[in-house]
């Protein structure tokens, strides 16, 4: 096999400058070149970043969400819990009141009696929702509701008629509505008899 060799006639001066020339150029398109493929790796690793950011922000935007709506509930179930703790205080008030009726110390004075006469006596469409007793002045206070004027009448004249209540007297009467309903609220007072 031979190999050829190739002359060059170009005389030495001229073949430098032209391979100078050449590395020059070289030199120029390398570092470009680097620079390039850095500066697009650099972007595809910022949007990579910035859109596992943005899978986050959405994660804790959810987390945010959820939070809120249990606050909400919560807000709730603490209005519900304030409701039942004013139900509750009145139910220890009717309780108070029934324990001081059944509390009395005086022989003479039966709770049970009292209590009987008072369901004989009030009319069907009648309800007590307060009954309140003062064991030092005997005094008994009814509050409730009815459709009218009449019921009350009727259940006043039945307290007074029995031997168990003494100056059975309507302290007051007013209209009120329950629930849509047009109802009578009313209070009566009397005193409770000593045997």
């Amino acid at each position: 096999m031979k190999i050829k060799k190739t002359i060059n006639l170009l005389p030495p001066e001229v073949r430098f400058r032209y391979r100078k020339k050449e590395t020059k150029t070289n030199k120029i398109y390398i570092p470009l070149f680097v620079a390039l493929l850095i500066f697009f790796v650099l972007i595809f690793f910022i949007s990579k970043q910035i859109k596992e950011y943005k899978n986050e922000i959405q994660k804790y935007e959810g987390e945010i969400k959820s939070v809120q709506e249990r606050y909400l509930q919560l807000e709730n179930e603490i209005d519900e819990a304030y409701k039942l703790k004013d139900k509750i205080a009145e139910g220890k008030d009717y309780y108070n009141s029934i324990k001081q009726l059944l509390g009395h110390n005086d022989e003479s004075f039966s709770v049970s009696d009292t209590l009987r006469l008072i369901s004989l006596v009030i009319p069907d469409d009648v309800w007590l929702y307060r009954m309140q007793y003062d064991d030092s002045t005997y005094e008994i206070l009814l509050n409730g509701e009815t459709f009218s004027n009449e019921l009350i009448k009727e259940f006043l004249l039945g307290l007074e008629n029995s031997s168990v209540f003494s100056k059975i007297e309507l302290v007051s009467s007013k209209a009120v509505r329950n629930e849509g309903v047009l109802l009578m609220d009313f209070q009566i007072k009397g005193l409770v008899l000593k045997d």
